[in-house]
């Protein structure tokens, strides 16, 4: 069994989905409660899992709902208000493809965030737990994972 960490809109937390032997998307915790799976369930492995072409990520980096109301967009730049630490030193550095930086730099940020429950931080100290930065893109196919030394993104081997 694995965890996949997603934002969740409704909560400036996360969101945890189990999956494995349980069919994707039937079981979803509140990221307050994910103490369970870390602590309870012991999950060796918690994967954040980004995507290519996110539309929340390009919400992100064009200011697209900023100032919304909730129903028209509003929803999406308060979710997306999490990253704006990692999209302000995206533009910043000018990348050539800010979309697919700010993509990695959510992943890698959310990672960063983990480590801030002492729960997770002393089973990360302990080997007991893993923490994985993944993203995947429909538009090459690939898998990409994370090297937790570098931070940089690389195909998956298979």
């Amino acid at each position: 069994m694995s965890l996949q960490v997603v934002p969740f809109p409704e909560d400036p937390a996360l969101q945890v989905q189990v999956t494995g032997d349980a069919p994707p998307g039937s079981i979803h915790v509140a990221f307050g409660e994910h103490g369970f799976a870390v602590t309870q369930l012991e999950v060796p492995e918690v994967v954040v899992m980004g995507h290519g072409a996110c539309g929340g990520i390009h919400a992100s980096l064009t200011g697209a709902f900023d100032g919304a109301d909730h129903g028209e967009g509003g929803f999406i730049a308060s979710w997306m208000s999490m990253i704006a630490p990692a999209r302000d030193e995206v533009v910043a550095t000018g990348h050539a493809d800010g979309q697919l930086a700010l993509e990695y730099a959510a992943i890698r940020l959310s990672l960063d965030n983990l480590l801030t429950f002492p729960f997770v931080e002393s089973r990360v100290r302990a080997g007991d737990l893993t923490l994985w930065g993944a993203h995947f893109a429909i538009a090459d196919g690939l898998l990409r994972v994370m090297d937790p030394a570098t931070g940089q993104f690389s195909p998956a081997e298979v």
